[in-house]
């Protein structure tokens, strides 16, 4: 990107006034969170094993824990529950109070500090994600309409998995009580802040499981640009979104850590570290479907660090047993719902010719992302070359190995056709590992630290985390370009065309996105504009047979089209091109005819085609 270009994005980043308060509403919620995992922690007797730096998650997962309940067994109104985590959170700081415990973990202000410059460029931050606007942002505005979950008798969903779990969109529900909108860079903000809590946690886990309550700053700034700007699976496409990718990442981590300290005690676990696996296991599970998968995995490669002390597995039953509880709870929800999941083919279906394709896409992302499959190749041989001595090593491996199979048979049984040959989000899924290799790579480097007497290599240390604290600090403002994917013209257009034609559709209109040069996003991104219950009913894409246009229109009753490019065939249906220079609504009159009956022209560029992403 030019100077010239990269200088134009700064007037886009002002946020609104809005966008102000939805963000000091997500502080009072995260601060909330973390006052309900430190009361946890406390009220359940704190120990030494039990990290004060998995709060935010362990509070988030309580919180889940309540509406999960609510929804799926009772019909309470959501609004109640809120109110109830709001009890919750002020009765914790009192007791943290009355205790004289610290509301936050330590350094809790520097790792905020380091972070502000993060959320202050993305404050301004709109959806622009494909799944953001199909599922993950659908489902949050459910929430905030009809209070509650979907169930039989409430309104259908307009999401394309209405049964994925709710618990990253509770936390944009919370914001959204107290603001009165639709916040939809709450998640965003909350997978920021997550990325801080587990930075502190890589402090730890470098020091040998203790650390200060007063860290350097330049540790403390090399930990999070180890989450964020210099880890190889940060991807601002997934962070700075309503993806569960991140989460998922930061759950596996902590529930994975948390685990391994339970059953390298060598004195049994009191209940309040019990209680922090136990929830962050819960979180993992019920952020979306497949991350039981995860567990297994990350289960199996604890199973092998517990071979010299195999009966403290049994430590691990009562947090299994509660994370199973959310599940089953969820899975009963499901069950109501009827669906809302991907589904997997039978075995007579299972692409079995594609694999050849399949291994050769997967290896050519592994060739893109050197960084992070060769240090899993890294860890893999650490693993093995150090067994008994790196056991985040050891279940990374396990992991690793283990996720790849299971991602082939998704490929064999679930993504079928074109996703499944070409391995559709192969590079994607693995980040959900990224947070995991982080901890071992920490944990490594840590018992080399501890080791190494040699002041050239620990000066050189120190050096690097100098450059660490400034690049999370300056990284960002740098990197904007990346981190502010959503300015990109053609959805700005798109988007400021649906509002304007939101008042030319009537609510018992059918609307047809038509785009046959574009992926098929639009229309998705249309739906999403013009809200819930959106009169979109199809769209035309590069994958749509232009033949089939005439029958698409006639099948589903089609009285409007928004045309966003054009084709022959299309011109042939409208009987009319529609001018090049900008978007055309259309609408069909009593005889059939189409006439258009708004226009909007691109500004600033001649051709949509030009910035599809």
């Amino acid at each position: 990107m030019r100077v010239s270009e990269w200088i134009g994005i700064w007037p886009k980043i002002v946020p609104s006034v809005l966008q102000i308060e939805e963000f000091l509403a997500f502080l009072l919620v995260a601060a909330g969170l973390t006052l309900i995992g430190a009361g946890i922690r406390y009220v359940a007797g704190d120990d030494r094993r039990a990290v004060p730096e998995a709060d935010l998650l362990v509070g988030w997962s309580a919180v889940i824990g309540l509406f999960v309940g609510a929804g799926v067994f009772t019909g309470i109104p959501f609004t109640w529950v809120a109110g109830l985590a709001g009890i919750c959170a002020a009765l914790a700081a009192t007791a943290l109070r009355r205790g004289k415990q610290d509301f936050f973990p330590a350094d809790t202000v520097k790792i905020a500090f380091l972070l502000m410059p993060l959320f202050l460029l993305t404050l301004s931050q709109t959806a622009s994600e494909n799944d953001d606007i199909a599922q993950w942002l659908p489902n949050l505005r459910y929430l905030l309409i009809v209070d509650h979950f979907p169930a039989p008798g409430l309104p259908i969903s307009d999401s394309i998995f209405p049964s994925y779990p709710y618990a990253l969109a509770l936390v944009g529900y919370l914001v959204g009580k107290i603001t009165g909108t639709l916040p939809v860079t709450a998640v965003d903000h909350f997978n920021i802040l997550l990325l801080g809590s587990f930075a502190l946690l890589l402090t730890r886990i470098f020091q040998g499981g203790e650390r200060p309550a007063n860290d350097r700053w330049r540790t403390i700034g090399l930990a999070l640009a180890a989450c964020t700007l210099l880890c190889p699976t940060f991807v601002p496409r997934l962070v700075l979104s309503n993806y569960a990718d991140c989460a998922t990442a930061i759950s596996l981590a902590f529930a994975t850590i948390l685990m391994i300290r339970l059953i390298e005690s060598e004195s049994a676990p009191r209940l309040a570290s019990i209680l922090q696996a136990t929830l962050a296991v819960a979180a993992l599970v019920l952020i979306k479907q497949a991350n039981l998968v995860l567990l297994a995995v990350a289960l199996g490669g604890i199973g092998l660090v517990a071979v010299k002390h195999p009966r403290r597995l049994l430590r691990l039953a009562p947090v299994l047993g509660g994370g199973a509880l959310f599940y089953l709870a969820w899975r009963h929800q499901v069950g109501k719902i009827g669906g809302g999941e991907m589904p997997i083919a039978g075995f007579d279906q299972w692409q079995w010719s594609v694999l050849p394709d399949t291994f050769s896409h997967m290896l050519t992302v592994v060739a893109n992302k050197g960084g992070y499959f060769g240090l899993a190749l890294v860890l893999s041989l650490a693993a093995i070359a150090r067994f008994r001595a790196a056991p985040l090593a050891v279940v990374f491996a396990v992991s690793f190995w283990g996720f790849t199979a299971f991602l082939t048979w998704v490929y064999l049984a679930v993504y079928l056709g074109y996703e499944g040959r070409t391995a559709a989000s192969f590079w994607r899924y693995n980040t959900e590992l990224g947070l995991l290799q982080m901890a071992a790579m920490a944990a490594m480097a840590g018992t080399w630290w501890q080791a190494s007497d040699r002041p050239a290599l620990r000066s050189a240390l120190r050096k690097a985390s100098a450059i660490g604290l400034i690049l999370v600090v300056f990284g960002p403002l740098i990197a904007l370009p990346q981190l502010r994917f959503d300015l990109n013209p053609a959805k700005d257009h798109v988007r400021t065309a649906a509002i304007a034609m939101t008042p030319l559709i009537p609510r018992d209109a059918k609307l047809f996105v038509a785009d046959p040069m574009g992926s098929g996003f639009f229309t998705s991104f249309v739906r999403w504009h013009l809200g819930f219950q959106s009169p979109v009913v199809d769209g035309l894409s590069v994958f749509n047979a232009e033949g089939d246009l005439p029958r698409l229109l006639q099948r589903d009753g089609i009285t409007h089209i928004y045309v966003i490019s054009s084709s022959a065939a299309l011109e042939a249906v409208l009987g009319q091109a529609p001018p090049p220079s900008g978007t055309s609504l259309f609408q069909r009159d009593r005889n059939g005819e189409w006439t258009q009956t708004g226009f909007w022209p691109f500004e600033g560029f001649a051709s949509i085609g030009a910035f599809r992403s």
